[in-house]
């Protein structure tokens, strides 16, 4: 049972990597490159463990039942692992550009937006964004903010009171209401 168990997860779990390395083949920009290899290198190095918790001869002993178990957690846990480093931090001032080395040795270049910048300008941001991409930049700030923009409990209509000193029929709408609901959303 635990093998039929393991060999089903295994295949789930190598398409799930393969999905992964897909969105990883995308194109990216020069400084994003070097990190998009080292993704591709970790999946594909997972991909070929995967398959050799199926294929291996060795795993089909039943006295290593138990290393397969391991081995196949161990895997588990390296596809949902994002190995801690160190915080990398810049500081510099509006409208400079800033070269940050990553971990991997890639290095981003950061724009910070200019003192005199306006965030409420729809259009003008996205023309920024994509000037500064076209140039290989990454622009850092407050980018857009909408000054008609609607509070978002006015807009979802929320009560005032926190939902923590609700009593249990403030929190709980009834059949009848649920019933509504689910009805709007058909």
């Amino acid at each position: 049972m635990l093998d039929d168990y393991l060999i089903g997860s295994v295949g789930q779990l190598s398409e799930r990597a393969r999905h992964l390395l897909a969105a990883i083949s995308k194109q990216y920009p020069p400084e994003f490159r070097a990190l998009a290899q080292t993704c591709r290198n970790q999946v594909n190095e997972l991909i070929a463990e995967f398959d050799s918790l199926i294929n291996d001869a060795r795993y089909q002993k039943p006295e290593l039942k138990a290393l397969r178990l391991r081995a196949y957690t161990d895997l588990v846990n390296r596809l949902d692992f994002i190995e801690p480093r160190e915080e990398i931090t810049v500081d510099y001032r509006p409208g400079e550009v800033e070269l940050v080395t990553q971990h991997d040795g890639s290095v981003l270049k950061l724009r910070k937006l200019a003192a005199d910048y306006d965030p409420t300008d729809r259009i003008s941001a996205i023309s920024h964004l994509q000037l500064h991409q076209a140039r290989g930049e990454i622009v850092t700030g407050l980018l857009y903010v909408d000054p008609d923009a609607e509070d978002l409990h006015d807009h979802l209509a929320t009560v005032q009171k926190p939902l923590s000193q609700l009593s249990d029929a403030g929190l709980i709408p009834g059949s009848a209401a649920l019933a509504g609901i689910n009805d709007s959303l058909r």
